[in-house]
């Protein structure tokens, strides 16, 4: 018997996760796909706040497009990152 795990989200939605075997087909599908790659711990330590990162301008209207469209916010100090090399020019 498959026992399906639900996750709840902020405001109550709800996200089925993946079973045991489907998460190894998940795995096997990114390992085998050159243009993919899994984040490690080198990349999170180089990885900056969107705060950082992007003009304030467009940092506060991503912020508010996220809230309006019911989006999870997250505060400031969660240490949420963006590290894409097109922001930090």
């Amino acid at each position: 018997m498959m026992v399906t795990k639900l996750l709840t989200l902020p405001g109550g939605r709800r996200v089925e996760l993946p079973t045991a075997e489907e998460d190894v087909a998940i795995c096997a599908a990114i390992a085998a796909d050159p243009d993919a790659h899994e984040l490690d711990a080198a990349w999170f330590a180089n990885a900056k706040r969107s705060a950082e990162v992007l003009p304030a301008g467009i940092h506060a209207e991503l912020v508010a497009m996220n809230s309006r469209a019911g989006v999870c916010a997250l505060p400031e100090d969660t240490g949420q990152a963006l590290n894409n090399d097109s922001f930090r020019r």
